[in-house]
């Protein structure tokens, strides 16, 4: 390697940098394109297993060795699909490896059925100790498997998925085989850990040190293939018909000598090439100072890359090093953060069995939708900005689409946004030309007429949020529409039973809304909406479509603002407050930003458009009057037609390129009118924490209304919600959780304050009744789980 390369990584420092931070979520879509790994079950692998000895209470089944297998013995790890590291499962290995070294016959073991290890939240316990010990535990298995006391090889099979303690079990073995479509990684960072296992270790010295820290930075596994070509794996077999097998051969090649039997801890070879490792280690560290404070866990996984590259040849030192790291940062408010919004993203599908057999006694309740629950077919109506960018997300989930406007100009515009935004993948190679055309071709067609609506599964209206036009399109659908399609409606601001208050009773419980967040094609989260004439079916096969279009489902009662827009409103509220008060956008902004928001509140309003902001204000502030608050603000400045990015000009300037920057000077005469027109006692003399939590325990307390009125199904619903539409950064679990950590007492006594410092007039300020049981009774925010789910 070129000496002007070792200590300048830009290229590889920003390409593992790109996964620390996923960009805000108000304007791309952090949503991974594979198969969600938590929920993937692999195929048991056949193989004789007539000698095999097993109970139904045992999670490792022992096949002993006999003449046919060369005296290799088989560990078939049985726990259920995911085959959890569970303390359980580490004893039982134990033991069964003991068993397999002091057996005369057994000259190897293969061991199979290797999976994930299940992410559970922790005990509690902070105790370091604790921790260290459950630590010692593992890696005595680990060190065991890989230094056999008679130098019997272990060789693993992999044929599915293997990623965190799944990966570090097979890292410990003398060999590895796996199939092309198995998956590979170790994604503890992305729950606020790192691997403890052996992981830090063992990676960097099978892949190299750069491989190694972009797999645990970035948390992206690799297929069997890749794998293979990285030095992860010995072999990749086709399919799990030879997986078993070519394990088999392999341990019988180390058996007779013609394959070393290979320690990973010993093995420095990869460590000893990379001469610029330790440089590149130094240089991911230094860009991680600005955040430190938010990914401790990034800070203790480099310091243990370091004693890796820094001494190569002791690896025991290493495995000390990981296990203290490890034991110091877990269970500590990022892990827990971090795991309770993994948790919390699996869980929004869950619902209370009271709904899945609600309106079974309402003889209007009687449509089924497709028996599959899959979406073939979908009718968009209205091909604006929204309807055309939902057009879009069918498309490339493979759904047939139909897209109907109210005449041909306006269908002309529509089809010409959707051809755009394809037209740039296939620019920048995100797509083939087969794959354009195809979709042309075969899977949209634009209309002006209902013709073939009979054939629809689903239609989605997204057409001007005007009640009597949604109200005749909802009444058309009921014509043109076979009886077993969903009628779902993109409405933000209008109550559903409103929209299909003229349907005849029994088509009323075909009736959802499916709420995206712009841009559709690309923000993670879609609100369903349920009313109480919603059918548990249609509730279903919506949860189902919202899956196979790639979104994570809230589903949230049909009330003004459901939970997202009516919880980002307080927020609001409380910003521009704050700037009737003497404070500025940008220091507020500024405050935001630098806390637990990705963006600021004045950032968000400039995206969604000043003008949008406005009217979806106005709508909630007329359901909740009594704690509303009538700002000049956003009045003022679409009068000014400063109405955000679509204009170039908001509460910041954008050049050419969409670059912000404040624009202090052309607001200022704005943010006096403000001031003016507020009639705004003396300057507040506001902190950042102030102003941060002032904005954001206005949402919370909000938030805690929107449980007291039952809008959700789990209290972290909302902090799903919170990350993926308003750009709470995942690091602290959403925000309930965050304010969970900080306590209901807590944030009830600074919104005491904060009501008060405005002499009573910003009533979204005073805490609600949930807050103040909470807060009075030392329970946590998500005591109301139980009731929510009844």
């Amino acid at each position: 390697m070129q000496s002007s390369t070792r200590h300048n990584h830009p290229a590889r420092i920003q390409h593992i940098l790109n996964h620390l931070n996923p960009p805000p979520s108000l304007n791309v879509c952090h949503h991974s394109d594979s198969e969600d790994h938590a929920s993937m079950n692999h195929p048991v692998i056949q193989w004789n297993t007539t000698s095999a000895e097993s109970q139904n209470n045992t999670c490792v089944i022992y096949q002993q060795a006999n003449s046919e297998s060369g005296g290799i013995v088989v560990l078939y790890l049985n726990d259920g699909p995911v085959n959890a590291l569970s303390d359980r499962m580490l004893k039982a290995i134990k033991m069964n490896m003991e068993r397999a070294n002091n057996d005369d016959q057994c000259k190897g073991a293969d061991i199979t059925e290797i999976r994930k290890r299940q992410v559970k939240q922790s005990s509690g316990s902070n105790d370091k100790g604790e921790f260290l010990d459950f630590l010692k535990n593992g890696n005595s298995l680990m060190n065991f498997i890989e230094n056999s006391p008679k130098n019997k090889p272990v060789v693993a099979c992999i044929d599915g998925v293997a990623l965190g303690g799944g990966l570090e079990l097979a890292m410990a073995c003398n060999g590895r085989v796996c199939t092309e479509n198995s998956t590979l990684g170790l994604p503890e960072t992305n729950l606020g850990i790192i691997p403890g296992y052996g992981g830090c270790n063992r990676l960097p010295r099978l892949v190299g040190t750069r491989t190694a820290l972009e797999m645990m930075i970035s948390t992206q596994p690799v297929k069997g293939k890749q794998a293979q070509s990285l030095g992860l794996v010995d072999v990749c077999v086709v399919d799990s018909s030879s997986a078993l097998s070519a394990a088999h051969q392999l341990c019988l090649e180390m058996i007779q000598g013609q394959r070393a039997i290979r320690k990973t801890l010993q093995f420095s070879q990869k460590l000893l090439q990379e001469d610029d490792s330790l440089n590149l280690v130094n240089a991911v560290e230094s860009k991680l100072d600005a955040i430190q404070s938010k990914l401790p866990h990034l800070k203790a996984l480099l310091r243990v890359v370091r004693e890796t590259v820094q001494f190569p040849c002791n690896g025991l030192y290493g495995l000390d090093v990981e296990m203290k790291e490890f034991a110091g940062i877990a269970n500590q408010p990022i892990s827990r953060g971090m795991v309770h919004y993994f948790l919390a993203q699996k869980a929004t599908t869950k619902l209370p069995k009271r709904l899945l057999t609600a309106n079974s006694n309402n003889t209007t309740t009687t449509t089924t939708t497709t028996n599959s629950g899959h979406i073939k077919s979908l009718a968009v109506i209205g091909g604006g900005t929204m309807g055309a960018n939902i057009v879009v997300n069918a498309l490339e989930n493979g759904i047939r689409v139909i897209l109907k406007e109210i005449n041909q100009d306006a269908l002309k515009a529509g089809m010409e946004r959707i051809r755009k935004v394809f037209q740039s993948k296939l620019d920048r190679k995100k797509m083939t030309q087969q794959q354009f055309d195809k979709i042309f071709s075969q899977q949209l067609v634009g209309q002006i007429t209902f013709d073939s609506f009979n054939q629809v599964d689903m239609v989605i209206e997204a057409v001007l949020e005007i009640v009597e036009l949604k109200q005749k399109i909802f009444l058309d659908l009921e014509k043109h529409c076979n009886d077993k399609c969903i009628l779902a409606t993109n409405t933000s601001t209008i109550d559903l039973n409103r929209i299909s208050e003229k349907m005849q009773s029994k088509n009323r419980s075909r009736v959802i809304g499916l709420h995206y967040f712009t841009p559709a094609h690309v923000m993670p989260l879609l609100e369903i909406v349920r009313t109480e004439h919603t059918s548990p079916q249609v509730l279903m096969t919506s949860l189902s479509f919202a899956k196979q279009v790639k979104k994570t489902p809230v589903v949230v009662l049909n009330v003004v603002g459901f939970a997202v827009n009516r919880i980002f409103w307080p927020y609001g509220i409380a910003a521009q407050y704050l700037v009737e008060r003497g404070l500025s956008p940008y220091q507020i902004d500024k405050a935001i930003s630098q806390s637990v928001m990705r963006v600021g509140f004045f950032t968000m309003a400039d995206m969604s458009g000043l003008d949008v902001l406005n009217y979806a204000s106005q709508s909630i502030a007329g359901a909740y009057k009594e704690r509303a608050k009538d700002s000049p603000f956003t009045k003022l400045m679409i009068e000014a037609k400063r109405l955000g990015e679509k204009t170039n000009i908001g509460i910041y300037k954008y050049d050419a390129n969409g670059k912000k920057t404040p624009d202090p000077e052309g607001m200022e005469p704005i943010i006096a009118q403000v001031r003016k027109a507020a009639k705004s006692p003396s300057p507040l003399n506001y902190t950042d924490k102030d102003i941060y939590e002032a904005c954001l325990f206005n949402a919370v307390n909000e938030a805690c209304r929107v449980i007291e009125d039952k809008v959700v199904f789990r209290v972290s619903d909302i902090d799903v919600a919170s990350v993926m539409a308003m750009g709470f950064m995942h690091f602290y679990g959403g925000l309930m959780k965050w304010a969970d950590e900080l306590g209901a007492k807590y944030v009830y006594d600074r919104l005491n304050k904060f009501y008060q410092d405005s002499d009573g007039k910003i009533v979204s300020f005073k805490p609600c009744q949930y807050l103040t049981h909470c807060a009075t009774n030392n329970l946590s925010l998500y005591s109301a789980d139980s009731e929510l789910m009844q």
